[in-house]
């Protein structure tokens, strides 16, 4: 039988909706200005960075650019949420809450390949920030909606 505390998604809280629009904005202020002023603003381009904007600035027509975009503000946050914020976190669970928390952020920062201290340090904001939406919220729902109104601002910015 299923409990209430096993479920992961529940009808919409219009307050949980509010945290993650703040986590949201927060999130934007410490990428966009917090962390470029600690670093002097000379970040450059990871991996992961370069080679979207290849995929996005190339000519390899508007189909596979819609399609990649598509897999950028949907099907990769859903994905990754999935998985370390969902699996990796359930599964830390018997390793303790501090394990449970950084070991799934410090993985979603190495697989988007940071080359510099200031892109790990953006990923793992992101991370951290992601996972503080999981663990205060107790859903993954609201972590999988961070992501996704993340990744969409930062595509159209």
């Amino acid at each position: 039988m299923i409990k209430r505390s096993d479920i992961i998604f529940e009808r919409v809280n219009i307050q949980k909706l509010i945290f993650v629009m703040m986590m949201i904005i927060s999130t934007l202020l410490i990428m966009n200005y917090g962390i470029p002023a600690i670093f002097s603003n000379n970040q450059s381009s990871g991996i992961n960075e370069k080679n979207i904007d290849i995929l996005l600035n190339g000519s390899i027509g508007w189909l596979p650019v819609l399609l990649f975009k598509f897999s950028l503000v949907v099907l990769g946050p859903v994905i990754e949420e999935i998985y370390f914020r969902g699996i990796m976190f359930e599964e830390a669970q018997t390793l303790g809450k501090f394990v449970q928390i950084v070991w799934p952020t410090v993985i979603f920062s190495a697989i988007h390949f940071p080359l510099t201290l200031e892109q790990w340090v953006t990923y793992s904001v992101a991370g951290g920030m992601l996972m503080l939406v999981r663990v205060l919220t107790k859903r993954l729902q609201y972590s999988i909606i961070f992501h996704i109104l993340h990744n969409f601002i930062v595509l159209v910015s």
